[in-house]
C-alpha cells in the first residue's frame, strides 16, 4: 500500500512539473501572464511545453499562469543536463544522501544523484532549510506521512553534469520506499534565469534606486561611529530579509507536500477504480492545482526579497547621510 502511495507521489510530481509563476502587485484587473503565442520563441517554448504535460491550448493561447514557459524551463534542464529527449515518464531526480546533517555541512557538501535512466548527475546546496510539519493542520501530516514522506527542505543550488551546470531552487524530499530510504529532488525554477529575474526587476521598479555613499571631500566632517552603527544596522536588517525569504520557502514548500500528499492519495482512490489512464489523469490535475499555489508563493519569495534587500539599502544610505556622507 506504501510504496503504490510512494509511487502516486511521484508520479503527481511527474506528470506536471512545478509552474514558476509571478505576482502583479496593484493590479485593478487581473492581467494574463501568458500572452497568445506569436514568435518563434514562443512557439519552440509551446513545444517544450506540451512534452512537459500542458495541452496544445495551455501552451498556446492566453493564460493566467506562464505555462508555457515554466515547463521549457523543465525540458530545457533535463535536456541541459543529460543531453537526450525529455521524456515526462523519466523526469525525475533521485539523489545519494547518507545522513541529512550532510545537508548542514559549513563546507558545501556535492551530492551524486541519477534519474531513471541511471544518468548521473551532481548537486550541491546553497541554501537549505527544513520544512516544519507541524505548522501544517493534523489531517495534512497524517497525508504525508502516509505517501512515506519523512522529512522535506526548501532547497538552492547547482544541478550538474559533464555537460551542463544549471542553477535550480525547488525542494528536497526524503522518504522510504521498499524500507530503503529516498532522496527525492524537485526543480522548480532557476532563481538566476531570465524569467524570474524578470519579475524580480518589475518588482523592484515600485521602488526607488538607492544611491551610492561617497566619501566627502573634508574625511573629518564623517561621523565614524554613526558610520559603524549604519552598517551595523544593515547587517541587521539583512540578516532579517535572509531569515524572512528562508521561512516564506519552507512555507511555500510546506504547503506545496501537504498537498501533493492529498494529491497522490486521492489518485491512488482514483486508479483502484478506474484504472490507470484515471490514475495518471487524477495526479495531473490535482498536481497542477497545488504547483501554481506552490510557484506562485516561492516566486513572491525572491520578489520580497529583493525587494527588502534593495530598502536595506536605501535605510542604509540615508542613514550615512545623517553621518556626513555623500551620496550619489
Amino acid at each position: 500500500m506504501k510504496n503504490d502511495l510512494i509511487r502516486a507521489f511521484c508520479i503527481a510530481v511527474m506528470v506536471v512539473p512545478i509552474f514558476a509563476l509571478s505576482r502583479i502587485a496593484g493590479a485593478s484587473e487581473p492581467v494574463p501572464l501568458q500572452p497568445l503565442a506569436t514568435t518563434i520563441d514562443d512557439f519552440e517554448d509551446a513545444a517544450k511545453a506540451v512534452l512537459a504535460g500542458a495541452t496544445f491550448e495551455e501552451a498556446l493561447l492566453e493564460q493566467a499562469t506562464p505555462i508555457r514557459k515554466a515547463l521549457a524551463f523543465q525540458v530545457d534542464l533535463w535536456e541541459d543536463l543529460f543531453d537526450t529527449d525529455f521524456d515526462l515518464s523519466t523526469n525525475a531526480y533521485f539523489v545519494n544522501i547518507a545522513d541529512e546533517n550532510d545537508l548542514y555541512s559549513e563546507i558545501p557538501q556535492v551530492f551524486l544523484g541519477e534519474n531513471f535512466l541511471s544518468d548521473m548527475f551532481s548537486v550541491s546546496f546553497s541554501f537549505v532549510e527544513e520544512c516544519v510539519f507541524s505548522d501544517l493542520s493534523t489531517i495534512e501530516q497524517e497525508n504525508i506521512a502516509t505517501v512515506g514522506i519523512i522529512s522535506a527542505w526548501a532547497i538552492e543550488g547547482d544541478i550538474s553534469t559533464d555537460n551542463s551546470t544549471r542553477q535550480i531552487s525547488g525542494i528536497l524530499v526524503h522518504g522510504i520506499s521498499n524500507n530503503n530510504p529516498v532522496w527525492f529532488l524537485i526543480p522548480s525554477i532557476d532563481p538566476g534565469g531570465e524569467f524570474v529575474q524578470g519579475e524580480i526587476l518589475n518588482g523592484l521598479s515600485t521602488s526607488p534606486a538607492p544611491g551610492t555613499a561617497v566619501l566627502p571631500a573634508n574625511p573629518s566632517t564623517i561621523n565614524w561611529a554613526c558610520t559603524a552603527q549604519c552598517h551595523s544596522n544593515k547587517q541587521l536588517n539583512d540578516t532579517i530579509t535572509t531569515n524572512n525569504r528562508a521561512g516564506c520557502l519552507t512555507k511555500a514548500a510546506n504547503d506545496y507536500l501537504a498537498a501533493l500528499a492529498a494529491c497522490a492519495i486521492a489518485a491512488l482512490a482514483a486508479s483502484s477504480i478506474f484504472g490507470p489512464v484515471s490514475f495518471l489523469g487524477a495526479g495531473a490535475i490535482c498536481a497542477a492545482l497545488a504547483t501554481v499555489k506552490f510557484a506562485n508563493d516561492s516566486t513572491n519569495c525572491y520578489i520580497d526579497f529583493a525587494v527588502d534587500m534593495r530598502n536595506n539599502t536605501a535605510i542604509l544610505n540615508n542613514c550615512l547621510r545623517g553621518c556626513g556622507w555623500i551620496i550619489v
